[in-house]
């Protein structure tokens, strides 16, 4: 049960039980899409609040399965809206946090964000080249070297959706693709779709 939830705006504040939250409330909770997102503003992870709550976020048939690597999809404000796993035996699964069940294992309803997308719009208005590669491990690799990057959930088997591009608006692109042929179809693609929206577009 969350200690001391009370209205603020459009959702709820209340006292953060992953740490010793006693003189600010500083978990923010509100409903978005039929769903309830939680934020830590201290930097508690999202997995250790539902550990404070004694909720689980496993799920049946992927127990077998070890998690190797998690990366957060947030909107522009932050907010945890879903993740993408890996797992071993090799696997690419996502989620989505629930706060009655820790996590649901699809993304129904779910609206679909760039990864890192506060990075990349923050990227847009300071000018700065924003690398577009195919997978989050890459992403996570250009980062650490000090370059701003960004890919879609999926890659190349996922679906371009419009709202990718209408936040790459104004944006100096430049495309790395996998070297095979679904990854350079891929590439392509990005390169066509924003053509227009984009500030500039190079290929690497």
């Amino acid at each position: 049960m969350l200690r001391g939830a009370t209205p603020s705006g459009s959702g709820y504040m209340a006292y953060c039980p992953a740490h010793d939250d006693r003189k600010t409330k500083s978990l923010s909770l509100h409903e978005k899409d039929d769903k309830l997102l939680l934020k830590c503003f201290a930097g508690c992870k999202y997995e250790d609040i539902l550990h404070s709550l004694n909720i689980s976020t496993e799920r049946t048939d992927v127990k077998e399965r070890t998690i190797v690597a998690t990366y957060d999809y947030v909107d522009i404000e932050g907010i945890l809206i879903f993740q993408v796993v890996r797992m071993l035996p090799k696997r690419f699964l996502q989620r989505r946090p629930d706060i009655l069940d820790g996590w649901v294992w699809d993304l129904k309803g779910v609206e679909r964000m760039l990864y890192r997308l506060p990075e990349v719009r923050q990227a847009i208005v300071d000018e700065e080249t924003i690398f577009f590669v195919e997978g989050e491990k890459d992403v996570d690799n250009l980062r650490a070297a000090g370059f701003k990057a960004t890919t879609s959930s999926g890659g190349s088997a996922g679906k371009w959706l419009p709202q990718y591009t209408e936040s790459l608006q104004g944006a100096r692109i430049i495309i790395i693709p996998d070297q095979d042929e679904p990854g350079i179809a891929y590439g392509h693609r990005i390169g066509t779709t924003l053509y227009g929206w984009a500030k500039s577009i190079k290929w690497l």
